[in-house]
């Protein structure tokens, strides 16, 4: 028999006896026993705990995506499931020796199995930063080409390893979607290893050819020692590369929509997960800090937490993002409601160190000041900040602050403007607008104007100059900037007063910004629970006395806890068209008697799938508002007489073109 041959007839025997029982563990009982694997260059390899009892190990291919065996997940012979795991799964990626801090440990949020191989795309909770994800090979590997497998099961010795091992085997077949290997050196794969990664070695780096799927096992810590057989039988990776890329590009990337109603004006910038576009840390009202990262279109998607789920950032009052300590990790500097500032150091994985004192003098009360940003001063490699004060005799004085090498301020401040006339300003944002290489000063005067203060050659700031066409930002409490879609320009973004509005104004670098675009997603559908507000007199949309009536109007009132005021949008097969139902009732809201006429009264009503009880909900053209109209009417609900008193009946009405008719807008 020819020697392909006979490596084809051991790879049968091995793939049958892995079908059949056999001698052979599935995966989620199938670790490598070789040499320790190197502490650079294999940051990708990754390890997964699925429930309190199995582990396997697996690869990042993707920021947010791993690769491992299907069966890791595999209940008994049924297939995979696609969606959330059964059990609770964390990975490990970014360290192959466990007992060091690098790299991050995240929960697995999704599941997207192969149709007909023992892979699987493993969707991570949040992107994974700082670690360079393995390179997917696109051609077949070749009888008696070498593959170095890696993975974190047992091995000969241990039954827990620490570390991740490498073994070097020798590709004896390729018959269709899998690959035989033989041992070369002592290596076998263990228990642990099923999902590792087969890796090819080239000039470029390695690149992912295979996963790990069977093996005899021979030698490994627990096996029986009458077993030493050593080979191993593993999946390819190569052929099926395109649905690696599709399920990493196309599957919904984790949206803001629900989490935008929950944002707080306690919002900071910074290039959290170094991928070259500003995002947006923010507090949202559990009192817990998370990134939303920037997209090449100037949107945002939800990015992760940014800190521990323990509630802690509540009382913070700022946060300013910037690299206070120059080591290139994006930092947070927090104002407190004891008027405290601290600095969260970042970390190469995107995270937060604990927090220490940022300044020196305990007793100073740094909520006191009346504007506070970043700033990095000419020549400086490291970021500082600039402050409007708020009280003494040097109220509505600028002053810029820089930092030492530990990102602590310096003890002392430099003034930024020759006089104290920056008291009245409302908000204020740094960037280098102009691309001059110099930060520059951008501020909403107290009339609402738009201005740019350009950094001089000398540490200072030019003479303002208008930025925008109108006095409109007067509604904007909070002002950002950054690169918010990589273009290598400063833009602008401005959350408006009814936050489910975050704008971005793209920078031209040459010191100007475009008209703003809402970089939100909408938050429609309305969570169950939530309110509907109507824009001219700020109340809540609620049925009447909380009743659960037929017939029960619908009316205005102050937003509170009442039961009649929570509502849920439920989407219809038609998009933009929603059942409005009112939570405490389960009924929908309807117009009475499918009247068309203007006045008709809103009322709520068993739901049924007829026009009436449909509405379509749009956008109000550029504005943070939302339009609401009746299916059969076409008309639009609003407030009877523009009220603004409780009890004021809702109604349905021609739609006005004038913007400035607020009782027919609405926001969520």
């Amino acid at each position: 028999m020819s020697v392909h041959g006979s490596r084809t007839a051991w790879a049968a025997a091995l793939l049958s006896a892995a079908v059949g029982g056999g001698l052979l563990t599935a995966g989620p009982a199938t670790a490598l026993s070789g040499s320790d694997a190197p502490g650079s260059g294999y940051a990708f390899a990754a390890k997964l705990n699925v429930g309190d009892k199995a582990s396997c190990s697996g690869a990042l291919v993707d920021a947010q995506w791993v690769i491992t065996a299907a069966s890791c997940f595999r209940n008994g012979s049924a297939a995979v499931p696609a969606g959330k795991p059964a059990l609770k799964t964390t990975v490990t990626v970014g360290r192959t020796d466990l007992t060091q801090s690098t790299g991050t440990v995240v929960e697995a949020a999704e599941l997207v199995p192969h149709a007909d191989r023992d892979l699987v795309m493993v969707k991570l909770a949040w992107r994974v930063v700082g670690v360079e994800p393995v390179k997917v090979a696109t051609t077949a590997p070749l009888a008696g080409e070498q593959l170095t497998s890696l993975g974190f099961g047992r091995t000969k010795t241990e039954w827990v390893p620490d570390k991740a091992h490498t073994g070097v085997f020798t590709v004896a077949s390729v018959d269709g979607g899998t690959l035989g290997l033989n041992a070369s050196g002592g290596a076998v794969v263990c228990k642990g290893d099923a999902g590792g990664p087969a890796l090819r070695q080239t000039d470029g780096g390695p690149e992912l050819a295979a996963v790990n799927s069977r093996s005899w096992q021979g030698g490994c810590l627990g096996t029986d020692a009458a077993e030493t057989r050593t080979g191993a039988l593993d999946v390819r990776v190569d052929d099926v590369a395109a649905w690696v890329d599709q399920v990493r590009k196309t599957t919904p990337a984790v949206r803001l929509a629900s989490v935008v109603p929950n944002v707080t004006k306690v919002m900071g910038t910074g290039d959290f997960n170094q991928d070259g576009r500003t995002d947006i840390a923010a507090v949202t009202t559990d009192g817990n800090l998370h990134t939303f990262a920037g997209r090449p279109d100037g949107t945002f998607e939800y990015g992760r937490p940014l800190w521990r789920a323990d509630g802690s950032w509540g009382p913070a009052k700022k946060i300013i993002g910037g690299d206070f300590n120059g080591d290139g990790f994006t930092d947070i500097a927090s104002v407190w409601s004891n008027g405290a500032l601290r600095l969260y150091a970042g970390r190469s994985d995107g995270s937060l160190a604990d927090g220490k004192a940022m300044w020196a003098d305990a007793s100073t009360n740094w909520d006191a000041m009346r504007q506070l940003d970043r700033y990095r001063a000419p020549g400086s490699d490291r970021d500082g900040l600039i402050a409007v004060w708020g009280t003494g005799d040097a109220k509505g004085s600028l002053h810029a602050y820089s930092t030492t090498a530990d990102g602590v301020l310096t003890s002392q401040s430099r003034k930024m403007w020759p006089d104290n006339t920056w008291l009245g300003i409302q908000k204020i944002t740094t960037g280098d607008f102009n691309n001059d290489g110099r930060d520059d000063v951008v501020a909403i005067a107290s009339d609402g104007a738009l201005r740019r203060y350009s950094g001089d050659a000398a540490g200072g700031l030019d003479t303002g100059v208008s930025m925008w066409h109108d006095t409109a930002w007067n509604n904007m409490p909070v002002l950002l900037s950054g690169d918010f879609n990589g273009d290598g320009k400063t833009d602008l973004g401005g959350l408006w007063s009814n936050q489910q509005r975050f704008n971005f104004y793209r920078g031209n670098g040459q010191g100007a910004v475009a008209p703003g675009a809402n970089a939100w997603p909408s938050p429609l559908p309305l969570p169950a629970g939530g309110q509907i507000r109507n824009m001219n007199s700020g109340k809540c949309l609620e049925i009447s006395d909380s009743s659960k009536d037929d017939d029960a109007p619908a009316q205005q009132w102050t937003c509170g806890a009442q039961a009649g005021a929570k509502w849920e949008l439920r989407p219809t097969a038609t998009a933009g068209v929603y059942q409005i139902v009112n939570v405490n009732s389960g009924k929908c809201l309807e117009i009475i008697n499918s009247i068309k006429d203007n006045g008709a009264r809103a009322q709520q009503y068993t739901c049924h799938d007829i026009p009436t009880m449909l509405w379509t909900i749009k956008q109000a053209g550029s504005t943070v508002s939302l339009n609401i109209s009746n299916v059969n009417s076409g008309k639009t609900l609003e407030i009877s007489d523009s009220s603004k008193d409780n009890g004021a009946p809702a109604q349905q009405w021609e739609h006005s073109s004038d913007p400035s008719f607020a009782t027919q807008s609405w926001y969520l």
